[in-house]
């Protein structure tokens, strides 16, 4: 996202230790450069990627998903991630390509962005799998889909709403205060998978 965005989205990331983190709608990688930017330390940092990537190209599932942007190409999101690696070393990354109904099973993140398709059945899909995550943050929440997505999750939890100077609008989900002092953020576990690229 555009960098004068990602700084008003940075406020709705609170502060504390966050080992992993996951995006689901990769594209370019060029948000995924940005969150690793951001939650980058000198301790060990994972990052989980899904895109559909050159799975589908057809216009048609494109539009069904409100995907603007059409379709990127797996490497190229993979030559983008082994560049970023060379900036931070303790970086382990794995992009999971295809459809998320069959690459996203359930799983909990420090933090997620969901920014995949943006029909009402896909994103209540990735929302499931990742409900537990500690911090959800949905894109795109002035869509319509979307946006019935999220204040149907509403009902069942609070949801804190963001909109930007240019009108885009976030929702976030806080499962538990993520707030530290840096000793306990010491004591904290990290997942330990082995290698860069996983």
């Amino acid at each position: 996202m555009k960098q004068v965005l990602f700084e008003e989205f940075k406020e709705l990331i609170p502060q504390g230790k966050y080992n992993f983190i996951g995006e689901i709608g990769v594209h370019k990688c060029s948000t995924a450069k940005q969150l690793i930017a951001h939650f980058y330390s000198n301790s060990e940092l994972i990052y989980y990627g899904y895109d559909i990537f050159e799975g589908r190209v057809d216009k048609a599932f494109h539009k069904s998903e409100r995907n603007g942007k059409g379709p990127c190409y797996l490497q190229v999101a993979t030559n983008t991630l082994d560049k970023v690696v060379e900036w931070y070393p303790n970086l382990r990354y794995k992009l999971f390509p295809g459809y998320t109904q069959d690459t996203l099973r359930e799983i909990v993140f420090d933090f997620v962005y969901i920014d995949g398709g943006h029909s009402y059945e896909t994103v209540m899909h990735d929302y499931a799998k990742v409900k537990d995550s500690k911090v959800i943050i949905f894109d795109d929440v002035q869509m319509p889909a979307i946006a019935k997505a999220v204040h149907e999750i509403q009902d069942t939890r609070p949801i804190t709403f963001k909109k930007s100077v240019s009108k885009h609008l976030w929702a976030a989900i806080y499962n538990y205060c993520l707030l530290y002092t840096s000793d306990a953020a010491d004591e904290e576990d990290s997942v330990d998978l082995g290698g860069r690229r996983i």
